[in-house]
């Protein structure tokens, strides 16, 4: 290096002052060692870039690749058949509810209970017989027959 004062070339290691000139070579000294430093510090910058770019490529190109389109339009068309099945299987089976509830309509016909009614007395007088009053216990869940109340709703099935 060069003293900047008096131009004469100076030996390593630099000296705080020039021999030549007496000038004070500490500030380029220091600036020197910042432009080592500044110089490492790129190179290892530069070097975790380069190196993390390699890793993220290395899991990318790893990665498996996506399945390709056709198999998903071909397991989307699987599911819709599945779904048009399940739909026919649900017509299929709204109108069987429909046909049982109807059968079971006419069959059966709702009953409010009266002042002085027992089931005894409603099965005699909807199903002619009044020993069927279990029937009537046992298809509306009724725990205690007894204790019927006065406009109580229940189903009497023929």
């Amino acid at each position: 290096m060069k003293c900047p004062v008096c131009s004469n070339e100076l030996s390593e290691p630099l000296p705080f002052q020039c021999p030549h000139c007496g000038a004070d070579l500490t500030l380029n000294i220091n600036i020197r060692k910042l432009c080592r430093d500044v110089k490492r510090n790129y190179r290892v910058w530069l070097t975790t870039v380069v190196i993390l770019f390699v890793v993220a490529f290395l899991i990318f190109k790893l990665q498996p690749p996506c399945p390709p389109m056709v198999e998903n339009r071909d397991s989307i068309s699987v599911l819709q058949g599945k779904i048009a099945a399940l739909n026919d299987s649900l017509s299929l089976y709204k109108t069987r509810l429909s046909e049982y509830a109807a059968k079971n309509a006419v069959n059966a016909s709702e009953y409010i209970i009266q002042p002085g009614d027992n089931l005894w007395l409603i099965a005699q007088k909807l199903l002619g017989d009044g020993n069927l009053y279990p029937k009537i216990v046992s298809d509306n869940n009724i725990a205690e027959p007894s204790l019927v109340k006065v406009g109580q709703k229940i189903i009497v099935k023929k």
